[in-house]
């Protein structure tokens, strides 16, 4: 007995590429909130209205429910890797954002109870200018959350049901 009759196997090439998702409601969402963020903080800069100041820290709170949102959709496999990492980046950029917003507002609260006359004093150029960057950087991601949601995505799937 010549033993079991070993069959030949058939050659295996690489699994198919299927479209994967791209994108989800969620992070439309959050691509969205990195526009109107970027716009309105790089658009407000030197405002010294506080509601400004109410309005930035308000986008940055949606930003932040975004990037986890997002985040969460891709542990469950709705998003891919690329749009994890514009989370990522941008849950550091909103912790950067965050801080300096609530330095610039604690100084203008400041130089508004001290102003004579309701005078507005001009906000420190370190601020003006980190609030510029992380608006830049902000709008950079926006701009690359977009092409990844336009791109499209392949993954790799295994093909179970051959045609």
């Amino acid at each position: 007995n010549a033993g079991p009759l070993a069959a030949p196997l058939a050659p295996v090439g690489p699994p198919r590429r299927v479209a994967a998702h791209t994108h989800t409601l969620a992070s439309d969402l959050f691509v969205l909130s990195l526009f109107v963020g970027s716009l309105v903080g790089i658009g407000t800069v030197r405002s010294h209205d506080m509601s400004w100041f109410r309005v930035n820290t308000g986008l940055s709170l949606v930003q932040l429910a975004g990037a986890i949102a997002v985040l969460v959709q891709y542990y469950r496999g709705g998003v891919g890797r690329a749009m994890q990492k514009v989370a990522i980046a941008a849950l550091v950029l909103v912790g950067v954002m965050f801080y300096a917003q609530t330095f610039a507002y604690s100084f203008a609260n400041a130089a508004k109870a001290f102003a004579p006359n309701g005078t507005a004093i001009p906000m420190p150029m370190p601020f003006v200018m980190l609030h510029q960057v992380t608006g830049g950087v902000e709008l950079l991601l926006a701009f690359i959350g977009a092409a990844i949601i336009l791109r499209g995505g392949y993954r790799r799937e295994p093909d179970i049901i051959k045609d």
